[in-house]
């Protein structure tokens, strides 16, 4: 039994139900009468546990891996669930194929898990411009640079890549290489 059945043998809507079982106001007498009828009828328990869980989500961070045989994202990725392993906080770890649509797939997470951030790990949400803005919580891009402020919750931690070429260039002239 659920509050979504007791919903719909009392008639009410669930958002009714959760006031009424949460002693909230805004519920008149006759249908807290006709809920609880329902309620008592089944012996029914409110679950605490799934009630905190609602209320806070999860203390797990998401990591969403763009592509399945990147040695780079495969080393950033034992990286990040090394330095994890001290913190009070789970991973989970999705890899995904190079076609599929990390934003998509992140936004079902969040849906589904309420992870508390996001790192996403090769990809480029910035191309998933109209599911981007419903994903509610921290994101950071890694391999990847967030060229945008548009986006309050995402960071980004990148290389630059012309910058080192130049670098690179310049040790091997330093060292005497044409």
């Amino acid at each position: 039994m659920t509050i979504k059945d007791i919903a719909k043998e009392s008639g009410c809507a669930v958002g009714t139900v959760s006031r009424v079982l949460n002693n909230q106001e805004y519920v008149s007498e006759k249908t807290r009468a006709k809920v609880m009828e329902v309620v008592n009828k089944y012996n029914f328990v409110l679950n605490t546990n799934a009630k905190a869980l609602k209320a806070r989500g999860t203390k797990t961070i998401l990591i969403l891996v763009k592509g399945t045989s990147n040695i780079l994202l495969n080393s950033l990725l034992e990286t990040v669930q090394k330095n994890m392993e001290n913190l009070p906080y789970t991973s989970k770890v999705i890899v995904l194929d190079e076609y599929d649509n990390e934003t998509v797939e992140a936004e079902k997470e969040l849906r589904e898990n309420k992870p508390m951030g996001i790192i996403f790990l090769g990809g480029n949400p910035e191309r998933n411009r109209e599911v981007f803005p419903r994903i509610k919580c921290p994101c950071v891009l890694i391999t990847t640079k967030a060229d945008t402020e548009e986006y309050e919750n995402l960071s980004s931690v990148s290389t630059d890549s012309l910058e080192a070429s130049a670098m690179v260039a310049r040790h091997l002239v330093e060292k005497g290489h044409r």
